[in-house]
């Protein structure tokens, strides 16, 4: 979605709201592809004092299976982006985006920050207990039964303690 900014470039305090709609199914995280449902994006461009922001709000919802025990969870996404749109950043800025012949691709933009702002492992909770490595066994509904191993070079470290 490309928007053009002449109308707010130079009104300090002049805003543009906008919404969309991305879809980021084709995008890998990990060996899954979680995002199954629209992106929805709503936010604004505004002039503060001369200087031009992107304030955003992105939900959808992360359809994943748990790295940890494999179970499938939905679970809902939520993120704010703020940067800042400059019409001639410096080659090393890495924290604003470019405004070229006074518009600005706002997918792009929402695109990085959405993949930036990605889990590197999908859970279906904070401390999901995986598996047992031997029977298969879902730790988080509790003990398998299965015999804990122990590695007999630490068998005297065991003793000390």
């Amino acid at each position: 979605m490309l928007i053009d900014l002449r109308s707010i470039l130079d009104r300090p305090g002049a805003r543009i709201s906008f919404n969309t709609e991305l879809d980021f199914s084709d995008f890998m995280f990990g060996a899954q592809k979680p995002v199954k449902e629209p992106v929805y994006v709503s936010g604004e461009i505004f002039n503060k004092a001369g200087v031009i922001f992107l304030l955003a709000d992105v939900v959808t919802n992360l359809h994943c299976v748990c790295d940890r025990c494999a179970a499938d969870f939905t679970r809902e996404y939520r993120s704010r982006i703020e940067t800042l749109l400059c019409e001639k950043p410096d080659e090393d800025d890495t924290e604003s985006y470019p405004i070229e012949n006074d518009s600005v691709e706002v997918d792009e933009i929402i695109t990085s920050a959405f993949v930036l702002d990605m889990d590197s492992r999908f859970l279906c909770r904070p401390d999901c207990r995986g598996i047992c490595a031997k029977c298969g066994a879902d730790l988080n509904d509790g003990p398998c039964g299965c015999a804990e191993e122990t590695d007999s070079r630490w068998a005297a470290l065991k003793d000390l303690f």
